[in-house]
């Protein structure tokens, strides 16, 4: 298999974690593919021109991050990035809705930023900053939970806290966030996590 990915993408990495912890790494290769590309590896793989994308021999490839995370997780044997028990898997996916959502709005700010000045969304960039900032306190006070198993929530949490922290270092430590960042830095030790760091 091989998984069209970016190093810098939190969606990307999120799957490159997941490889490591599921110990998968010898059966998907990753490659590096640019979605504004004009190859068209990206957009024939999923036609909405997004990575990461899973390519599979023979069969039809798997898009976006949390389907491709779950493919993993199952052929891995299941029950371990997504739990089986219902109050441990909903605990899991809430903490990985919120860190998709965080992603997804430091995402959206940073190609934002990239426009000219002027047609750039003071509204928009305001919001998406506030989502941020309220996302990472939500972390935040959800820091008393043991990270073991390290399930798909905190997975999330670590490419949504990397991304921040490499695009928008301005928004990565938002005031009463100690505990997420004391979470952070015992979590960057972890060796999918180290293993996937963004360049730079």
């Amino acid at each position: 298999m091989q998984l069209l990915s970016s190093p810098t993408s939190p969606f990307a990495r999120k799957v490159r974690i997941s490889l490591i912890e599921l110990g998968l790494g010898d059966r998907v290769s990753v490659t590096d593919a640019n979605p504004m590309g004009e190859d068209g590896v990206v957009a024939a793989a999923n036609p909405l021109g997004k990575i990461p994308a899973l390519l599979r021999p023979g069969e039809r490839a798997i898009f976006d991050s949390t389907v491709i995370c779950e493919y993993l997780d199952a052929i891995a044997g299941g029950g371990r990035l997504f739990p089986t028990p219902l109050s441990l898997r909903v605990d899991a996916l809430v903490r990985h809705a919120l860190a998709q959502g965080v992603m997804e709005a430091a995402f959206s700010l940073v190609m934002e930023t990239r426009r000219e000045e002027a047609a750039r969304s003071a509204y928009w960039m305001s919001r998406w900053a506030e989502a941020i900032r309220r996302g990472l306190l939500e972390m935040s006070k959800r820091e008393g939970v043991d990270p073991s198993p390290f399930d798909i929530g905190w997975i999330a949490q670590a490419a949504a806290v990397g991304y921040v922290e490499f695009r928008l270092p301005h928004l990565a430590n938002p005031e009463g966030s100690g505990a997420l960042s004391d979470w952070w830095i015992a979590a960057q030790a972890r060796p999918s996590v180290a293993a996937t760091r963004p360049p730079g």
